[in-house]
């Protein structure tokens, strides 16, 4: 019965936002620049499926950006769910990619199983791409993301890993490049946490290797402070980016965020926005 619930009021939710598809997800995400591997709320979906496995979410976003250099605002919806106590768990998304260009369709399908106790997790993304065509008519494309989460220690140390696009990028497509990620991160008494990650494309022509650092602090039950820093390919030339980032709202129940990203050297930063329901308090 939850499920039914779940997806219809993310089927509505969904018919009136317009979605959009990034590497880095959520406000979260944003503002530690990644956060590979401490999935958490819908970023898990699409920056390591196996973190559908390791918690119990019925939850709702809603992620926007704008940027100054153009004018796009884009907003990412998607679901998690997991059934049976935590022991295989489920994700659902939607994006849409607008902005000064036709629109691109991402809809995902995540799975992942967990095993020991809340321990380790492996997980799968399905996920077609549908690309509108200037000359009219549709290009449709389909991948395949796998990841592993450990966390040991009662969270105080995460583990992960996840290969982006096994297929490989269809031929005179610009994304998709198959990625291997890696990452971990460490939480301290339920005040803060700290990640790393790093990412390697194989078939990219320069700058194959990105990585970033992140911060996460809990300074009050209902409020979370985030800071990151990174480095990321721009087209031939590796950009330092840093980033800073808020949420707050009662856990369990009703979240809000906020993240500001700025690339070093560039007076154009990014302003994101998010908005998490969570529709079941157990």
């Amino acid at each position: 019965m939850r499920c039914l619930l779940t997806l219809a009021f993310s089927a509505a939710l969904l018919a009136a936002v317009p979605v959009h598809a990034d590497e880095l997800v959520d406000v979260r995400s944003q503002a530690m620049q990644g956060g590979l591997a401490a999935p958490r709320g819908n970023a898990s979906i699409h920056l390591n499926p196996a973190g559908v496995a390791l918690g119990k979410r019925y939850e709702i976003s809603t992620f926007a950006k704008s940027r100054p250099d153009r004018p796009e605002i884009v907003s990412d919806v998607s679901i998690m769910d997991s059934l049976t106590t935590g022991e295989v768990g489920g994700g659902l998304s939607w994006q849409r990619r607008t902005g000064g260009q036709l629109p691109t369709d991402d809809f995902g399908l995540a799975m992942a199983q967990n095993y020991g106790t809340s321990s380790f997790g492996i997980g799968a993304h399905y996920v077609i791409d549908r690309e509108r065509q200037s000359a009219g008519g549709e290009r449709t494309d389909w991948n395949f993301d796998l990841g592993v989460v450990v966390d040991e220690l009662e969270g105080m140390l995460k583990v992960g890993a996840a290969v982006y696009n096994i297929l490989n990028a269809p031929k005179g497509t610009v994304d998709g490049e198959r990625t291997f990620a890696a990452g971990l991160a460490s939480a301290w008494a339920e005040t803060f946490q700290i990640t790393a990650d790093i990412w390697y494309r194989p078939d990219a022509a320069v700058h194959p290797v990105s990585w970033s650092t992140g911060l996460e602090v809990w300074p009050i039950e209902y409020l979370q402070l985030y800071g990151g820093y990174g480095q990321f390919p721009a087209g031939p030339d590796r950009s330092g980016r840093w980033s800073v980032g808020t949420t707050a709202g009662e856990p369990g129940y009703w979240q809000i965020g906020y993240a500001f990203v700025k690339p070093t050297g560039s007076d154009d930063p990014t302003h994101a926005a998010s908005l998490s329901i969570f529709l079941f308090n157990d």
